[in-house]
């Protein structure tokens, strides 16, 4: 998605054949305001089922919103209740199981974010 939200004015999303929205991408972002992201990145770790399943634990977790492994370092995106909040927990809980974190920062919501949400809103 993020070649679309390089490339397009206006993005359109369909489901079952029917367009269920049609807006700017800054319009789609905005209604995931409501939606608070961490993005963190760690060194490469061979734990990496202990390490996200510890990180799920946190109270202030709501869930893992994706992965991406590269040759060294793992990007771990969560979404959470509150990013000021979330930051300093999520730090201290991969210090104390002896992970190095290289960058942790707010994380603004993508376009996948947004038509996963009206996916599932359209689903019910």
């Amino acid at each position: 998605m993020f070649e679309v939200e390089q490339l397009c004015e206006r993005i359109a999303i369909m489901r079952n054949g029917r367009i269920i929205v049609d807006s700017p991408p800054s319009v789609l972002r905005e209604m995931l305001r409501d939606i608070h992201a961490v993005e963190v990145e760690i060194k490469g770790a061979n734990n990496l089922p202990k390490i996200l399943q510890s990180l799920s634990n946190l109270p202030i977790v709501r869930r893992i919103i994706e992965t991406r492994n590269d040759p060294f370092n793992i990007i771990i995106r969560l979404q959470v209740d509150d990013e000021y909040e979330a930051i300093p927990m999520i730090t201290s809980k991969l210090h104390s199981l002896g992970v190095k974190v290289l960058s942790i920062r707010r994380s603004e919501p993508s376009l996948e974010d947004v038509f996963v949400k009206l996916a599932k809103r359209e689903a019910v």
